[in-house]
């Protein structure tokens, strides 16, 4: 489960205008498909934000907190900001697998993926047939095992998984956390939220999403806290 933040204006009306006290309103907004998140609505006093009301209210999800753009934690606050790993990464993996042909171009095409935290295992085959050699540098290998054995056996083929590639080594395509000039095709989270990419976001998610927040960080926190799967196939127009 994951909270966002939001900073809302108090009604005129309101007696907490007078009384000019911090006012928290937190409520669970259900998800379909999906576990529901905490909305947590700050109204700011005289004396601005009272914190400790706000840790209480986001209860169990202390530790994955979306923040409305403009709002900042305390340092001495037990609120973490949530910081996607997941979403990302599957974002260019979906998008080079949309993007690269699986033909005769595929046969002579090698790849690079950069996953330290190893958090694609479970995706990997969207993108077998890409090219003849691909090569998965993580540092937990162990994670890969598995589906290496799977992959072996139902597409007769398999990855190459290292804990680090030699930076003279060229590849056709690279996905991962930075550019590689030495890639034709670069897949990269360094092109998220770049001019010239959209996201295909349903309407239902759309209105999810409080105002102010960032889009992109919202749906990671529902694919990856919330466990939305069906985000997890989008890619980048």
């Amino acid at each position: 489960m994951f909270a966002v933040i939001t900073l809302e204006k108090e009604n005129r009306k309101s007696r907490y205008i007078r009384r000019r006290k911090c006012r928290i309103e937190a409520a669970n907004a259900a998800v379909i498909g999906g576990a529901p998140f905490r909305h947590i609505k700050i109204f700011a006093g005289k004396k601005g934000i009272d914190w400790k009301a706000v840790e209480c209210a986001a209860g169990c999800a202390l530790k994955s907190i979306v923040l409305q753009n403009g709002i900042d934690l305390p340092s001495n606050s037990y609120l973490k900001k949530f910081v996607p790993d997941t979403l990302p990464l599957l974002l260019m993996l979906n998008t080079a697998a949309a993007r690269l042909d699986t033909g005769e171009s595929a046969k002579k095409r090698t790849m690079l993926i950069e996953d330290k935290n190893a958090v694609l295992p479970q995706y990997i085959h969207r993108i077998i047939n890409c090219a003849y050699k691909i090569k998965i540098a993580t540092d937990y290998p162990e994670k890969y095992f598995t589906m290496c054995a799977d992959l072996l056996e139902n597409y007769g083929a398999s990855p190459i998984i290292c804990g680090s590639t030699l930076k003279t080594e060229k590849f056709g395509a690279f996905i991962g956390e930075k550019t590689n000039e030495q890639a034709k095709y670069v897949f990269s989270t360094d092109l998220i939220g770049t001019e010239g990419f959209e996201l295909n976001v349903s309407e239902e998610i759309l209105k999810l999403c409080p105002n102010g927040v960032d889009l992109f960080l919202f749906l990671c926190a529902m694919f990856e806290c919330g466990g939305v799967s069906s985000i997890g196939n989008m890619s980048l127009e």
